[in-house]
């Protein structure tokens, strides 16, 4: 965890966000990450 916290301070952590929804469609966020064919966090 500590190595994490260092990564973020460094401004060296990356998130990748595959892909954004509105709320609307929050059960197509759903079920694209059940796919498990997304490469990072959808939202």
């Amino acid at each position: 965890m500590r190595a994490i916290v260092e990564l973020a301070e460094q401004g060296r952590l990356r998130v990748h966000v595959d892909a954004a929804f509105p709320l609307a469609e929050a059960s197509g966020a759903h079920a694209l990450g059940e796919t498990g064919r997304t490469a990072g966090k959808s939202s």
